[in-house]
């Protein structure tokens, strides 16, 4: 059965106090802060971004935000420098020292856009959704969309991604995200910050997110603490909090704590 992991940081503090390193992963929307219907209008509060400041300027601590954002407004709206940032689920990734970006997506971005060209038709048939562009990618949010008219909006998504090839539909929460087909997600994203550390081997990976796309973390992350924030059922995470006030909780706990970490080697 999973644990919240505000009742076993006894477990967590054995788990870091080893490690030479520690990368903190974290989702945004429904992480750090609570998911709003227009994603626009959603603003860090200012303890969360001030733990988060703390903590991503210890020198043996490494902040990574992955969110399905685009990287700028990802950047935007945390406002952190001593932070490692991936929009777009990983596709695009900056921080200290730090850029990537999927050059495969990049190739596929044109395909993108003709599906967002296409989806503005949807827009006007089904009353309700409105789409977000986020260069490489796009999402149609659905939140005020008839629940009865949701599957019909999603055939008609996934037979357009069927006729134009080289795209993947991606589900949230009340979303639906048109996706480059390549192999980068949130895993591949955490793990390659993870790889830039260094090669010590002891690095401590912990990551909290709520959506379905974490999943791809909970799933793949064998030597690490997944937290799953919100409902817990049916999740590859071994811990969960409740929401975003237990995040804010755990990191406020983390930043009190040194746990005896010592700087990698490298």
């Amino acid at each position: 059965m999973k644990k919240n992991i505000l009742k076993s940081l006894c477990e967590i503090t054995d788990y870091i106090s080893p490690r030479s390193h520690l990368v903190l992963g974290l989702d945004f929307d429904g992480t750090l802060v609570p998911i709003q219907d227009v994603p626009s209008s959603v603003f860090i509060g200012n303890k969360m971004r001030s733990l988060l400041n703390v903590l991503s300027k210890r020198e043996n601590i490494t902040i990574a935000i992955i969110s399905g954002r685009s990287l700028d407004d990802l950047i935007e709206k945390v406002g952190l420098g001593d932070v490692v940032y991936a929009g777009n689920h990983g596709l695009n990734i900056m921080g200290p020292g730090l850029r990537k970006i999927d050059i495969n997506a990049l190739q596929k971005q044109q395909t993108v856009e003709k599906a967002f060209v296409l989806c503005k038709n949807l827009a006007n048939k089904f009353s309700g959704i409105f789409l977000e562009d986020k260069t490489l990618t796009f999402s149609i949010h659905y939140r005020h969309l008839n629940p009865k008219n949701v599957q019909e909006l999603y055939l008609s998504l996934k037979n357009m991604v069927s006729e134009l090839g080289d795209l993947v539909i991606k589900t949230g929460k009340c979303v639906f995200e048109i996706y480059p087909a390549v192999e980068t997600n949130k895993f591949t994203a955490f793990s390659w910050v993870t790889t830039q550390i260094g090669d010590d081997t002891n690095i401590g990976k912990i990551y909290l997110g709520d959506d379905d796309t974490d999943e791809d973390v909970f799933r793949s992350l064998k030597d690490g603490i997944c937290v799953k924030v919100g409902q817990k059922e049916n999740s590859y995470s071994n811990y969960f909090v409740k929401d975003p006030i237990e995040v804010e909780e755990f990191l406020s706990w983390l930043s009190q704590h040194d746990f005896g970490l010592m700087p990698s080697n490298s």
